[in-house]
């Protein structure tokens, strides 16, 4: 998302994503370490909320 969002954000479009909508899995770091998938989808949707899109959960867009 994060790649397509900013791109798109970057030519003007208003961008909004919808965080239960996205999958991740568990990530291991170069030292070895594993990140619960749940924590990697957080990171990940912290970067555009806080740069270039709006990010809410599916229940918080329909209201």
């Amino acid at each position: 998302m994060s790649t397509t969002a900013r791109l798109n954000s970057n030519i003007g479009y208003h961008i909004t994503g919808i965080s239960d909508t996205k999958i991740t899995f568990d990530r291991f770091a170069a030292n070895g370490t594993i990140y619960n998938a749940v924590i990697v989808n957080q990171i990940s949707l912290s970067n555009p909320k806080y740069e270039f899109a709006q990010v809410h959960s599916t229940q918080e867009f329909l209201k």
